[in-house]
């Protein structure tokens, strides 16, 4: 009597080939997801080097603007103090610290960005009519400098 009572009773749990299947899924969903993302960190870089530019641009103009100088006056101590405000707005003054995002340090009319995280960067040259260009992008794999527009541009 015993044995019928049991072969009707009702199994709770999940068999085998469910529990193979979920496991499959959530594999294709982590694989896709994986090369969804991948190169982002890149993408992310390659916008801090172009901002990084644009923002030296304006800083640039703006100064050489307001302090009635051309931007090839770099000795020019009032002109210095543009290009020190410059550094500061693009996260620090050349020192850098252990959480900073972009250390940007200045030699003359070339400044020299870099991403401590990735050990990605680029170097930025001030040319005598006040234009910021590009001049190298380091450990870039998707972006190349582009020579006509002298900036970064996506292969």
């Amino acid at each position: 009597m015993k044995a019928r009572m049991f072969r009707y009773q009702k199994k709770a749990g999940f068999t085998l080939i469910e529990v193979a299947v979920v496991i499959a899924l959530i594999a294709i969903l982590a694989a896709v997801g994986m090369t969804a993302f991948q190169g982002m960190d890149e993408h992310r870089d390659a916008e801090m080097v172009m901002s990084a530019q644009a923002t030296l641009q304006a800083i640039v103009t703006q100064g050489a603007t307001r302090l009635d100088i051309r931007p090839s006056e770099f000795d020019d101590p009032e002109y210095r103090a543009v290009l020190v405000a410059a550094q500061h707005a693009l996260g620090n003054d050349g020192a850098g610290t252990a959480k900073s995002a972009v250390r940007l340090s200045r030699s003359g009319s070339r400044y020299t960005l870099t991403i401590p995280s990735t050990k990605r960067g680029a170097v930025f040259t001030v040319n005598n009519n006040g234009v910021v260009e590009l001049e190298t992008a380091n450990n870039f794999t998707s972006y190349r400098k582009d020579n006509a527009s002298k900036s970064l541009v996506k292969e």
